[in-house]
């Protein structure tokens, strides 16, 4: 009697997809693997990059890449959603850790600011990237950033509410406009640079108390404007 061959399974069959779903994704080759297609996607584009690229730079056989990602596309979509995913969590942390609403938009805010310059790839990739996902995950991946929207407007809001903040016409169009400008810090900020990713951070929290009309920052923008007493005169 003939003995079968061995076969083994081409990229992306059923049997690599069995082996992903036992978590196989989770492994140190799988996190090299998804730090070199983090890094060629936000420097090269979705599109122009290859599976041979990402498995050249982490030196290993395209092949084996299907071990742990069924797809070019699975890998974009763990990104994108892992990214979200982190910062849907540090801004329900910042929430449930403090009960002050100022507290809570400013440590929310540092977080956000911190993603985008920790891991700026990361960031990039999951803001640039979304019309290259393929259905559902573009549409999962939008609900998820609404999701996010919705969790900044939520504590505008509530600042509103009980006068911790004042002044805001628009609660949503502010949540975009503090999450957009912390987007675009992945674009300039550099580790050699002025500021360090903390004071970045410390320094967009501010601004983001001054746009909800914080009471704190708006007593200190008053105390700046205000004229100098005449000389000798006594303070009040």
């Amino acid at each position: 009697m003939r003995a079968t061959p061995h076969r083994v399974p081409a990229p992306g069959t059923r049997e690599q997809r069995k082996r992903v779903a036992k978590g196989l994704s989770a492994s140190p080759t799988a996190g090299a693997i998804r730090e070199a297609a983090t890094y060629l996607f936000a420097e090269h584009g979705y599109e122009m990059t290859t599976m041979k690229a990402i498995a050249d730079r982490v030196g290993l056989q395209p092949s084996a890449i299907y071990n742990h990602f069924e797809s070019k596309q699975a890998l974009l979509r763990d990104i994108a959603q892992g990214t979200i995913r982190s910062l849907i969590d540090d801004a329900h942390a910042a929430i449930e850790s403090f009960s002050d609403p100022g507290e809570q938009l400013m440590r929310a805010t540092r977080a956000h600011i911190r993603m985008h310059t920790d891991q700026r790839y990361r960031a990039h990739v999951a803001n640039r990237e979304i019309p290259s996902l393929e259905e559902p995950a573009r549409s999962e991946q939008i609900v998820l950033r609404q999701e996010y929207v919705n969790i900044y407007e939520r504590m505008i809001v509530r600042g509103l509410r009980v006068g911790a903040f004042s002044g805001v016409r628009a609660p949503r169009i502010t949540a975009y406009a503090i999450l957009q400008m912390g987007i675009g810090v992945s674009t300039w900020f550099h580790e050699d640079g002025p500021l360090s990713a903390g004071e970045v951070a410390d320094l967009y929290a501010e601004m983001a108390l001054r746009m909800v009309g914080h009471a704190s920052e708006t007593a200190r923008d008053e105390n700046r404007l205000s004229p100098p007493s005449p000389l000798g005169a006594a303070p009040t």
